[in-house]
């Protein structure tokens, strides 16, 4: 994914969005429900379909490098944030910090449009 430390996408209600990702790195539903698609592992020589769904709050480490697709029927916000050199506690403090910060900052402040 070709973005900073830490990225924030927003989802309008129905809206598919797809990104390439890295392993390690980490999505926060920052607000509302997130239903995130992939990256579909190989599984005995085919591709197995697996998808996640966030509640608002909610982390999710990506175990598997390749494109996942987000999509939200009501309308959502993520937050990526680049996988850390180092894993464990490290990524842990990271998923509590975006979401700590969402809550923090105000709506005009958090870059919402």
């Amino acid at each position: 994914m070709e973005t900073g430390f830490l990225d924030r996408k927003a989802l309008h209600p129905g809206q598919r969005l797809d990104l390439r990702v890295q392993r390690g790195m980490m999505l926060v539903a920052a607000r509302g429900k997130v239903h995130i698609a992939g990256p579909d592992p190989w599984l005995a020589g085919g591709m197995v379909q697996q998808g996640t769904d966030l509640q608002e709050g909610d982390a999710h480490t990506l175990l598997d490098d390749g494109w996942i697709s987000l999509s939200s029927r009501r309308g959502a916000e993520v937050v990526c944030v680049d996988a850390p050199p180092a894993g464990g506690a490290v990524t842990k403090l990271l998923a509590l910090l975006a979401a700590v910060l969402h809550r923090a900052l105000p709506a005009n402040a958090a870059g919402r449009r």
